[in-house]
């Protein structure tokens, strides 16, 4: 029986497969098993770990069908040997002597779990992530009894090992609902409503991958998955009955979190309808008394909830009526550019860049950015030219040319009128409560939802 079983699950991901192997087969504990679950890999995936196979005996190959990260994960479990078994993402890669540590940490301490902090990995780059905060560090502990905040933290389900016989016993198992993603965030929860023994590690090993454009967390089109996660977890502490009976009581303010960082992230056709499922979900949460405060550890986001909650079907018109002025805004806006063949943002600053910004995120092109005079060498702004109303004067393309406003309010009459005494009248001013809604509005999370509408 090996010491650790580390579970790799793998889907096409030949371009960083080599440096995950690479670091697994090179680690100072010897006495480990390396399980990875080809989960119907259509590229050089598959090769790739066969070659590595013949060179190390410790290496092991399960082929399936694509059905996801979950049952990649689950079967990744119940073939492992180990007495503790580790996950490897197969984008990532970790020290030498990661599975070392952990492990003598975890026979020393009888641990259920031995849980690490890890580095982003960007570019070449690493940063200390500091998933694990401030501890406590070297100690053993009961999450569901002596340190709740840790249910808090970033899940990195990949930088700790698990005592084997507890993931048995208790029943945990990945979520498989297929093509679903995030069943990490009910994968941590369940191991930690269980755990009588845990231990942290200040100490950093794996290099978590940022840069990976198919990675999950890059995702827009999973939008609801991360609501099928909190109603698993919640269905796993209905099936322990009285053992973890409290943590009912948890789930509702880890959601909170995790719903807004979710909305931040989705893709605005999704938000509304997004926002309006997490409004009903802490309307049941409330009805069913489970909102309490002490298990609030961010005073804020309770703040948050209940203010939303005391009028939420006025809170959502009003955010709907947002999306819809929004919409009309961003239709009028495109008319109008695509009437003219020449476009110009008026002003160089942080609005004119803004809505700069903008246009380009909706495909909608302009020519450049008009100065009243330019005083500097400078030619270009965010690849565009920069070009003074004197040479725009001397284009000679008159009633065919369109400007939009783009100053702070407070100069915008004087810009205004100086551009109609020369003979402009296509001029789209853009007023703070345009660019609330076209600008900012789409980038809000529910905390600026919440701050903005109430």
């Amino acid at each position: 029986m090996p010491n650790i079983s580390v579970v790799v699950p793998v889907y096409n991901v030949e371009k960083y497969l080599s440096e995950c192997l690479d670091s697994l087969v090179n680690q100072t504990l010897k006495d480990i098993e390396i399980v990875c679950v080809n989960d119907g890999s259509t590229d050089n995936s598959l090769d790739i770990l066969n070659s590595y196979a013949e060179k190390d005996s410790r290496i092991r190959i399960i082929s399936t069908e694509n059905h996801g990260y979950g049952h990649a994960m689950n079967t990744g479990f119940g073939a492992a040997t180990g007495d503790y078994i580790g996950i490897l993402e197969s984008d990532d890669f970790t020290a030498s002597n990661m599975y070392e540590e952990l492990y003598k940490t975890a026979v020393a301490n009888d641990a259920d779990i031995v849980k690490s902090n890890y580095w982003n990995y960007r570019g070449g780059k690493k940063e200390l992530a500091r998933s694990l905060k401030d501890g406590p560090y070297d100690k053993v502990f009961s999450p569901r009894h002596d340190t709740i905040q840790i249910f808090s933290y970033t899940p990195s389900i990949w930088s700790a090992i698990y005592r084997r016989e507890f993931i048995v016993e208790n029943g945990i198992r990945f979520n498989e609902t297929p093509g679903a993603s995030f069943q990490d965030t009910s994968f941590n929860f369940m191991v930690l409503s269980c755990a009588d023994r845990v231990v942290l590690k200040k100490d950093a090993y794996i290099c978590y991958r940022r840069d990976n454009e198919s990675s999950s967390v890059n995702s827009l089109k999973k939008v609801y998955c991360v609501f099928d996660e909190y109603k698993y977890s919640n269905d796993f502490l209905v099936s322990r009955g009285e053992k973890t009976a409290d943590l009912k009581y948890l789930l509702p303010a880890l959601a909170w979190s995790t719903y807004s960082w979710n909305y931040g992230r989705i893709s605005a056709p999704f938000k509304y309808e997004f926002l309006e499922r997490v409004i009903n979900n802490f309307d049941a949460f409330w009805n069913k008394g489970e909102i309490k405060p002490k298990y609030w550890l961010n005073k804020e986001h309770l703040k948050e909830c209940t203010h939303v909650l005391a009028d939420k079907n006025c809170f959502l018109h009003r955010v709907y009526m947002g999306f819809q002025k929004r919409e009309a805004l961003l239709g009028y806006l495109k008319n109008k550019v695509h009437d003219h063949s020449r476009v110009y943002v008026y002003g160089a600053g942080i609005v004119g860049q803004e809505i700069a910004g903008m246009l380009e995120k909706h495909e909608l092109s302009f020519n450049g950015f008009a100065v009243t005079s330019r005083d500097c060498s400078a030619r270009e702004l965010m690849g565009k030219e920069i070009v003074s109303l004197t040479e725009i004067d001397n284009m000679g393309c008159g009633n065919d040319i369109m400007f939009i406003l783009s100053v702070k309010e407070a100069t915008q009459p004087e810009i205004l009128s100086m551009l109609r005494e020369r003979g402009y009248r296509d001029v789209i001013v853009m007023t703070n409560e345009m660019r609330k809604y076209l600008v900012k509005f789409e980038g809000y999370d529910i905390h600026g939802l919440v701050c903005g509408l109430l």
